[in-house]
C-alpha cells in the first residue's frame, strides 16, 4: 500500500492509505461546492449592469440591512413595468445574534417575456429608510438590460 506524509489542517494524514486520501479530498472539495451553490448568485454592485436572458430571466439582488435599527430597503420604482416585474424580498438575519449585527436582504425580480421582444434596458430604484423617513434615505439604481440571445 502507498503511504503519504500530509499534514492538512493540523491533521497528519501519515497512516491513511492513498485510497482514502483521494476520498477525504473529493469529498471535501463536493462540500464546498455545496456551500458555493446554496449561496447563490447574486448581484450586490450596482456600477454594473444587470444582463438577462431569456434562460436566466430571474435574477436577485442582495443587501446588506439592520432590521433592528428600523432600516430596510424599500422599492421606491422600477421601469419598464412591462419589462420588470418584482417576485419576492426575504430579509435573512445575521449567523450570529449580536445586538446591532446586520443581516441582508435578498429581491428577487423577473424579466418578462415581453421585456425579450427586443433588448431593453430598465431601472430598478430601491431606498435604505426607515419607513417614516423615506425622503432621507439612500438610493441604489440598478440598470437592467435584456438580451434577447
Amino acid at each position: 500500500m502507498l503511504f503519504i506524509n500530509v499534514n492538512i489542517a493540523n491533521v497528519k494524514l501519515q497512516e491513511i492509505p492513498m485510497f482514502k486520501k483521494i476520498i477525504l479530498v473529493v469529498s471535501s472539495l463536493l462540500f464546498a461546492a455545496s456551500i458555493f451553490a446554496a449561496s447563490g448568485n447574486y448581484i450586490t454592485n450596482n456600477k454594473k449592469p444587470i444582463v438577462v436572458n431569456a434562460k436566466n430571466a430571474t435574477f436577485t439582488i442582495k443587501l446588506m440591512s439592520n432590521a433592528t435599527t428600523g432600516y430596510s430597503w424599500l422599492l421606491s420604482h422600477y421601469y419598464p413595468n412591462t419589462m420588470i416585474r418584482p417576485i419576492s424580498r426575504q430579509y435573512v438575519a445575521p449567523n450570529k445574534m449580536m445586538p446591532g449585527a446586520a443581516g441582508y436582504e435578498l429581491w428577487t425580480f423577473k424579466v418578462t417575456k415581453a421585456g425579450f421582444r427586443v433588448p431593453q434596458i430598465g431601472y430598478i430604484q430601491l431606498i435604505y429608510a426607515r419607513s417614516w423617513e423615506v425622503k432621507k434615505g439612500q438610493v441604489m439604481t440598478f440598470e437592467v438590460v435584456s438580451n434577447d440571445s
